[in-house]
């Protein structure tokens, strides 16, 4: 049996394990096992982390088994497993991803939920695009922060919104905000409750 637990973040969910409880077992066929959402706990992603000095290291596996660098839901729900018995008032964790090292801060906490400040780090790669995406025709920025990342400009057609772009859910709190000057150097803030 494994012990695992399950978080989320903006509906993202993940099932964590610790990476000693894994140890030589094939994770990516794990991966898809544990997330099948019929057959199995279900969920995005699979999790694996091992204690840091300074917080946590972690493996991402997609639901398909692949490999991904990061995921910025995935890394605050580890931070908020992690430090779910922390009384302190603004602990700090650092998490250690394939995409780079992401540092934590907890921002509030209200009976099990935690929301949290990452820092995910500066984009790279980052360019101006357009394309076309079910028939419409969309300005999108790419970039990366240690995975591949994009943000649609402007408006969402309100009526293809909820079919072609998923549901957009009421309960999410959450806050991000960019700066890009000349020099391309960017700093983006992001607050996510958990």
């Amino acid at each position: 049996m494994i012990k695992f637990s399950k978080a989320h973040a903006y509906g993202n969910d993940f099932l964590y394990v610790e990476a000693a409880a894994v140890a030589g077992l094939a994770l990516e066929a794990l991966a898809r096992e544990l997330c099948d959402r019929h057959t199995g706990i279900g969920a995005d992603g699979l999790i694996t982390f091992a204690s840091a000095p300074d917080g946590a290291t972690m493996v991402l596996f997609n639901a398909d088994g692949g490999r991904a660098e990061v995921s910025g839901n995935g890394v605050r729900g580890l931070a908020a497993l992690l430090l779910r018995h922390d009384t302190r008032d603004a602990p700090e964790i650092t998490i250690h991803t394939e995409g780079g090292i992401k540092r934590l801060s907890r921002l509030a906490r209200a009976g099990t939920r935690q929301t949290f400040r990452a820092a995910m780090g500066l984009p790279d790669a980052l360019r101006r695009i357009h394309l076309t995406a079910a028939g419409e025709a969309l300005d999108v920025v790419t970039m990366t922060f240690g995975n591949p990342q994009s943000v649609v400009l402007g408006p969402i057609p309100r009526t293809r919104a909820s079919g072609v772009w998923g549901r957009r859910s009421s309960a999410t709190r959450c806050s991000a905000t960019a700066r890009t000057s000349s020099s391309r150097s960017s700093r983006v803030r992001r607050s996510c409750g958990f």
